[in-house]
């Protein structure tokens, strides 16, 4: 996720929060989120570490989770830019997730986005007397 959210040039600090606080949820130890802050993305490439992940042995699959979780993350700055979008598509046909399955997938995260708004909106205003 790192090398996509890092493909406009920079990992931001949104979505380096995204990415920890993500992996804190799911009590990944400390050592492996400073891995993470340490992770030289600028010099890593998909075709390396992709196959890796295929290896998961997970109830889920993983191309997708990851495919999500990476649009999710890159869009944590309010901005997915379009070197992130052309490496999305590249992690996506590296981990054989098929096009209308990425179309889905980005259209669940704006659905999702949508959502949260929509919650702030309603809930999350200040309180009128």
């Amino acid at each position: 996720m790192l090398i996509i959210a890092g493909a406009d040039g920079e990992v931001s600090q949104a979505e380096m929060n995204w990415l920890i606080n993500h992996q804190r949820s799911l009590n990944i130890p400390e050592y492996i989120l400073e891995a993470y802050r340490t992770f030289d993305y600028k010099n890593s490439n998909l075709e390396e570490l992709i196959p890796n992940i295929n290896k998961a042995d997970v109830p889920f699959n993983v191309g997708r989770a990851l495919v999500y979780h990476a649009i999710k993350m890159s869009k944590a700055d309010l901005e997915f830019a379009y070197q992130e979008q052309m490496a999305v598509k590249k992690a996506a046909k590296l981990l054989r997730v098929s096009d209308d399955i990425l179309l889905a997938l980005n259209g669940l995260v704006d659905m999702e986005e949508s959502m949260n708004r929509t919650r702030k909106a309603l809930i999350e205003t200040s309180k009128i007397d």
